[in-house]
């Protein structure tokens, strides 16, 4: 019976030395500062929008200058909402000439009423008289009781038309405000209609809501807005922060109250402190969003948008053992590298400490005079051994 001995399968990848970063492992000292590029930032930002649809006939601003508040940024043109605006105001003009045609129709009536009234109550005045001199004629039997009768039947007849010429006029009056009353209706709202198409076109000129930098996209005359359209933003300059981007390598040495140091080239290059104050919980394109406070008053010539070198103080420089910083951590994680063991390489678990744009720190695993590979292991990454292959 023959006894087949399976051996263990153990992969090799085979990469050319050409293509690889080697560093070898040694002793320096190191310092704990993470260096990497500020950017001063308004803390409050102010969004832009139009308020109406149009198209643009002017700008008055450029991106990057210092607005007032309300200053114009641009203004545009809505011919719909003009017409709209002149309709209601021929509107307005014809409801308040109708509105005067009708007091003067009814100050005419009502002329006409005076004057019937008037030769109602001298008739009237007339027939009481007759009425008064009849009954002494009756009295002394010079004229018989028809024509006193005849008399006050007239007087009665004529007292009852001025009672209804009365209630015709006051008739008349209620009919004439509630004409009137109609009317002004109509003039009070299309007053409205023209107040709120006069707040519309207003709109039209987009106003910068503060005082600060304006920050704008690339717009050009004739260029259609649509409304609530973003147009950009203001950057106010009464409160500034700064933001800094590091390399989520870097993450686990970053804390909350680390400080921050830079020097202000337009101000004799004055040194400056900031205090980290946020970071961010989200890895971008494996860079992480930091901001800092400052410490140091900043003085009144700075601007946002100005950005220098900082350094995120985290110690005193100390004598470590160290490798150059290489890519390869982003696969490994740290945990472990290829080290170089003449013509391969060989995967080994290490601990590693400290780090910097630099340097990364080896606490176990490695002593100096060792060389790894530094460079990325996404190619190769599940080997546990290289064949290094010689151009």
């Amino acid at each position: 019976m023959k006894i087949i001995v399976l051996q263990d399968f153990n992969p090799v990848y085979t990469v050319k030395k050409s293509e690889l970063m080697i560093s070898t492992v040694s002793e320096q000292e190191v310092s704990r500062n993470i260096q990497t590029i500020g950017l001063i930032e308004p803390v409050n930002r102010v969004s832009i929008e139009s308020g109406e649809y149009g198209q643009i006939a002017e700008l008055f601003r450029n991106s990057g200058s210092f607005t007032m508040d309300n200053d114009p940024i641009l203004r545009l043109v809505n011919e719909d909402l003009e017409n709209e605006f002149s309709s209601a105001t021929e509107d307005l003009t014809r409801k308040k000439q109708q509105l005067n045609l009708c007091k003067e129709e009814f100050r005419s009536r009502e002329i006409d009423y005076r004057d019937s009234l008037l030769d109602l109550d001298y008739r009237l005045e007339s027939l009481e008289n007759t009425v008064i001199k009849n009954n002494l004629l009756f009295k002394s039997s010079s004229i018989s009781r028809e024509t006193l009768e005849n008399s006050q039947n007239e007087l009665q007849f004529w007292q009852q038309k001025r009672v209804l010429l009365q209630e015709k006029w006051e008739s008349e009056k209620q009919l004439q405000q509630s004409r009137e009353a109609l009317i002004e209706t109509g003039i009070e709202s299309i007053h409205k209609k023209i107040n709120y198409l006069h707040l519309r076109l207003g709109r039209l000129i987009v106003r910068a809501p503060y005082s600060g930098i304006l920050n704008m996209g690339h717009f050009v005359v004739g260029q259609t807005i649509e409304k609530q359209e973003k147009i950009g933003i203001i950057d106010r300059q009464d409160q500034f922060k700064l933001t800094a981007h590091i390399d989520e390598f870097y993450l686990p040495d970053v804390h909350i109250g680390d400080r921050a140091s830079f020097s202000l080239k337009g101000d004799g290059n004055r040194s400056c402190e900031a205090e980290l104050v946020y970071i961010s919980p989200e890895v971008q394109g494996s860079k992480v969003n930091l901001e800092f406070s400052f410490l140091t008053p900043l003085g009144e010539n700075i601007l946002s948008g100005q950005s220098f070198t900082i350094k995120i103080f985290q110690g005193e420089p100390e004598v470590k053992t160290v490798v150059e910083y290489g890519s390869f951590y982003k696969e490994s994680g740290g945990n472990w590298v290829y080290k170089i063991e003449k013509d391969r390489a060989i995967k080994v678990p290490v601990t590693i400490g400290i780090k910097n744009n630099d340097y990364i720190e080896i606490l176990s695993g490695l002593k100096p005079g060792d060389q790894i590979i530094i460079s990325n292991y996404a190619k190769y990454k599940d080997f546990n051994k290289l064949n290094i292959e010689e151009i």
